[in-house]
């Protein structure tokens, strides 16, 4: 369509062309290829959406201000755990094509704020904390429940969680209530660490779900 657009616009300035035979003023082509090109990069399709936390914060100012926006940003303008999670969500729900990925910025300990909801169930997103695997079961990145009466990731469809140590929950370290979902891999790092919870893994129903990973898969309730 671009080009369809460009060949009629270069026609314009052409004796006889398009543009003079149905009146339209002579623009230069390439001010148009300009115009042209920041309106097609205003709406870029099936993009991907890869977010990194850099906050260890998780308290009342962690959401994402705009959910859906593509941008993780809490109120502080830092990409909390809670903030990425909400904007893969949102951008997931609303687009089929989207498979948000959330990552980390470093090794973290990130403790949920018992005062805030549960943490946003997933959608065709992965969490991959591998790369800051420090040494055979153990995680460089851990999530802690601190005690909530709550599960720690609630899993919905064609999820993937690698490397994470999930610890401190009174339910379930994951939840998965949907299909196609895989907790580890087979590349270094990419195992769980699920200790401290009521269970560790909770499969709701018969799905096509997969708990992997040689590199330290571990439930160990508490």
């Amino acid at each position: 369509w671009g080009v369809l657009i460009t060949i009629f616009l270069g026609d314009n300035m052409k004796a006889g062309g398009l543009g003079s035979r149905f009146g339209l003023p002579r623009v230069p082509v390439i001010l148009l290829a300009m115009i042209l090109v920041i309106g097609l990069g205003a709406a870029p399709a099936n993009a991907s959406f890869d977010f990194i936390v850099t906050s260890l914060i998780d308290d009342a100012f962690s959401n994402d201000t705009n959910p859906g926006d593509g941008v993780c940003s809490d109120s502080a303008g830092n990409c909390s755990l809670r903030a990425a999670m909400e904007e893969a969500l949102e951008l997931a729900l609303t687009d089929p094509t989207i498979n948000p990925s959330i990552r980390f910025a470093q090794p973290m300990d990130l403790y949920l704020d018992p005062a805030q909801f549960d943490l946003p169930f997933m959608v065709r997103t992965t969490i991959d904390a591998s790369e800051h695997w420090i040494t055979n079961n153990r995680a460089g990145v851990t999530i802690h429940g601190r005690g909530q009466k709550t599960n720690g990731f609630y899993l919905s469809d064609n999820c993937n969680i690698y490397g994470l140590m999930i610890t401190g929950f009174n339910n379930a370290g994951v939840y998965i209530t949907g299909t196609d979902n895989v907790l580890g891999g087979t590349q270094y790092g990419q195992g769980n660490v699920i200790n401290g919870c009521g269970t560790g893994v909770l499969v709701q129903g018969t799905r096509d779900d997969a708990v992997v990973g040689p590199d330290g898969f571990i439930i160990n309730p508490a």
